[in-house]
């Protein structure tokens, strides 16, 4: 990906160097949107994400992740793998337990966070317990 960013970063200045009428605000806006994106997926090999398991549970760094946020283990109520249509590849998921931090959190608008019927308890993905 970042090569492929870095391909069209470097098309879009060729263009408007060869361009003579001066119409370049599009390739301007391709420069900044595909340079934004060589510069995201550079900082991702500079500093890649994380995935830290302690006795007291887990936390995602690195990456965009400024301050890693500890998840304890005492707020999950299960794991389960998402799998994603179109060969993306599959997702490690999990549910907060009843009463947790995180889930009286997410309880501001209940019909909005219900679960849907046909996928209990995970909101938009299928669980498939372990």
């Amino acid at each position: 990906m970042l090569s492929a960013s870095l391909f069209f970063v470097l098309a879009c200045a060729f263009l408007i160097h060869v361009s003579k009428d001066g119409d370049t605000a599009g390739l301007w806006w391709c420069i900044a949107f595909f340079g934004l994106g060589a510069l995201v997926f550079a900082w991702q090999l500079v500093r890649p994400q994380i995935l830290v398991l302690n006795g007291q549970g887990f936390s995602l760094g690195g990456g965009l992740v400024r301050s890693p946020k500890l998840v304890p283990w005492k707020d999950i109520e299960g794991f389960f793998v998402v799998h994603r249509r179109r060969r993306i590849g599959d997702m490690i998921g999990y549910n907060f337990a009843p009463g947790s931090r995180k889930a009286r959190s997410c309880a501001a608008s209940p019909k909005a966070w219900a679960p849907k019927p046909h996928y209990p308890r995970a909101g938009h993905c299928r669980p498939r317990r372990w």
